[in-house]
């Protein structure tokens, strides 16, 4: 079959629109595909940003987002302008009144304070912390319901500077919060470690101090060095100081808050990684 090549545009090519000249003209085209709830960034064509903002229906968010780049691909700057979009879009529902189901929930590690005191972009460098101040100005009703009552997590409140330490609180959980499988999802350990861990956890709800003040002989019928493996394994945790043997616990208020839509910030910077990656997975 021969093509031939036609001497005129065909007139379905005949409205050609460059994008970055016609971002008005792009938006409308992608109309049904750029979302609409909670902001993400701007549209890249090449190297070229358009004014035209990337959302996500919050209908469609998961709980669990991965966000993959090389070191300088924008992941921190993506992250802190879901964050500040995602507050934005609780603060709206508050002053609307509308349903607390479309607000998003936040619980931020944050190693560095990076997103606490913000990321340096163009001659500026604003936070979660600026935002606070800001949200603090308007009303304490509007103030807790987008960020409760402390915001900020940490190990030791002392760590902190007098500016951050009225949105702090040091976090503490009772080691009886933890799960076997708590801390088997993050290191690993044998089957007959595991096995040990699970049946002193069917005995005793604060296994993980029977197990540390266990006597020599007390094995429950494994090796001596299975027993000496799962203290090893346990030990970051039995030394951690969030991880107390006492009656206190900020695990359910965590979790209501969570629950109501409300903002967490959770500074790593002082706790060793098994410390972390526990946390996480409570």
């Amino acid at each position: 079959m021969d093509i031939k090549k036609p001497r005129t545009l065909p007139p379905h090519f005949s409205e050609v629109y460059r994008g970055s000249d016609s971002p008005d003209a792009l938006s409308k085209l992608l109309e049904g595909e750029l979302g609409t709830d909670i902001e993400i960034g701007q549209l890249l064509i090449g190297t070229s940003t358009l004014d035209i903002p990337i959302s996500i229906d919050i209908d469609s968010l998961p709980m669990h987002v991965q966000v993959a780049g090389t070191t300088g691909a924008g992941k921190s700057f993506f992250m802190l302008t879901f964050i500040t979009s995602a507050l934005r879009n609780n603060l709206k529902n508050w002053v609307l009144k509308k349903d607390l189901n479309k607000n998003v929930s936040v619980f931020m590690v944050d190693v560095h304070d990076e997103y606490m005191n913000g990321l340096q972009f163009q001659d500026k460098k604003k936070g979660i912390m600026d935002i606070a101040n800001a949200v603090r100005k308007g009303s304490n009703e509007q103030y807790n319901a987008i960020f409760g009552d402390k915001f900020y997590l940490t190990r030791d409140l002392e760590s902190v500077n007098i500016e951050m330490q009225r949105f702090s609180k040091p976090i503490r959980f009772r080691r009886s919060d933890l799960t076997v499988s708590d801390v088997t999802s993050v290191m690993y350990v044998s089957d007959q470690m595991s096995g040990y861990m699970n049946i002193v956890r069917a005995s005793d709800q604060n296994w993980i101090t029977k197990i540390e003040t266990a006597a020599e002989d007390d094995t429950r019928g494994f090796a001596k060095g299975t027993v000496s493996a799962v203290k090893r394994r346990l030990y970051p945790i039995i030394n951690s100081q969030i991880f107390k043997d006492d009656k206190v616990s900020d695990l359910a208020e965590i979790i209501y808050n969570l629950e109501s839509g409300h903002f967490y910030n959770f500074n790593t910077a002082l706790l060793s990684s098994t410390e972390q990656f526990v946390v996480i997975t409570m």
